[in-house]
């Protein structure tokens, strides 16, 4: 699995499967949040065992924001915590 944030204020979240017989690999790309962001994402952490993942980002007052995302079933992320700097 792999997290990507960026300017075009999406996180997510991307996992690859790879086939050895076939030689073919696909990909799924999983939008996390309710969407967009309220500003671009400028980064994303996976912490240490891999299970949790932290977005950091604005809100519309210029507070700095850091959501933490866990799977809480197959393929479906909840915020668990949110973090505000002020």
């Amino acid at each position: 699995m792999l997290a990507s944030g960026g300017e075009d204020q999406y996180a997510k979240v991307w996992k690859l499967y790879l086939d050895k017989d076939v030689e073919k690999h696909r990909h799924e790309e999983i939008v996390l949040g309710s969407g967009k962001f309220p500003s671009p994402v400028w980064r994303v952490s996976w912490n240490f065992s891999g299970n949790l993942l932290a977005v950091g980002f604005s809100n519309q007052e210029g507070v700095n924001i850091v959501q933490v995302f866990a799977e809480t079933e197959k393929d479906k992320w909840d915020v668990i915590s949110d973090i505000k700097s002020e």
